[in-house]
This record gives structure tokens, C-alpha cells and sequence, in this order.
């Protein structure tokens, strides 16, 4: 792999993290029910989750797939 295809991949994963924020914003669906029907991974939805929460712009009680945005 080169650096341009590297950087196209970058993008493409900033995109994606982009677009499911969105969807969780705008779409009233829980991140759960977005994650079912969205082609994105279990785990990298997971991931992009407790990151979210870790820079305190998401929140979840018991269940981090049932949570909300605090933005």
C-alpha cells in the first residue's frame, strides 16, 4: 500500500465515522438499531462509540449500544 492509497483509506474511515454520528443525530434510532441495519461492523461501531464517550460527546447507563448523543 502507498501513502495516497493510505490517505484515501483515512478518509474513508473519517467519513464513516462521520456519517454514523450523523445518523445517530438525526435519525432517532438508537446506535443499536443503527448498527443492524447500517453495513458497518459491530466492533468499529463499538469502538467509535466509546470514543465518542471518552471525549464526553456521547453517554450510555447500562448498555453502550443504547446510549445518546450529549452534544
Amino acid at each position: 500500500m502507498n501513502k495516497e492509497q493510505y490517505k484515501n483509506l483515512l478518509a474513508l474511515r473519517k467519513s464513516e465515522e462521520e456519517m454514523f454520528y450523523q445518523l445517530i443525530k438525526l435519525s432517532g434510532k438508537t446506535p443499536r438499531e443503527l448498527i443492524n441495519i447500517l453495513p458497518i461492523h459491530h466492533k468499529r461501531a463499538w469502538y467509535l462509540l466509546e470514543k465518542w464517550s471518552g471525549q464526553g460527546r456521547y453517554d450510555y447507563g447500562v448498555n453502550l449500544e443504547l446510549g445518546w448523543l450529549t452534544e
